[in-house]
């Protein structure tokens, strides 16, 4: 890690926002299009169960993209004059790149909402075999069957609550 002098401020170098609204919308076609580019990776990533880290990695990367297509579109939004006199062929241009975030956007929801129920059916089904499992093996103490045998040491499940592990250990 570099040492940063911290009693020397350095000074920071100004935005280079867009001036006008043509400028803006030119910079707001290609960044639609960065942006959908990188949505469109991040969809792949999860579809293809690439590892947690990478697809962190992808998400992280398109924060700062969609940061400043708020800002740029909310530029342009309140230009209203600006927006007007643009060209009609790069008005075409900024629908057309607008309509493939929106796609794009529109697929990366999806695929990331499927993986989160996909995630969630999966550890449901675990806590359920668990659970399971747990009242029905022979030999556990705390278990409703009180492994059909004599408690271990006078200790039982409790009477009200969940019938863990952990509350026993608690009660003990």
């Amino acid at each position: 890690m570099d040492k940063v002098d911290v009693r020397f401020p350095t000074e920071r170098k100004p935005v280079n926002l867009p001036r006008n609204a043509e400028e803006r919308a030119v910079a707001l076609v290609d960044l639609c299009s960065r942006l959908a580019q990188q949505m469109d990776r991040e969809t792949a990533a999860v579809r293809d169960h690439r590892p947690p880290e990478e697809v962190m990695a992808l998400a992280n990367g398109k924060h700062p993209l969609s940061i400043a297509y708020e800002e740029l579109s909310r530029l342009l939004r309140i230009d209203r004059a600006g927006m007007a006199a643009l060209a009609p062929d790069l008005k075409e241009r900024l629908a057309a790149a607008t309509q493939t975030l929106s796609e794009s956007a529109r697929a990366n929801v999806h695929a990331l909402k499927l993986a989160g129920e996909t995630q969630q059916t999966l550890v449901d089904m675990m806590v359920q075999a668990m659970n399971q499992l747990r009242q029905t093996a022979p030999g556990v103490a705390y278990g409703p069957r009180q492994s059909n045998g004599p408690l271990l040491r006078g200790y039982g499940a409790p009477t009200r609550g969940p019938q863990t592990s952990a509350t026993l250990n608690a009660c003990l």
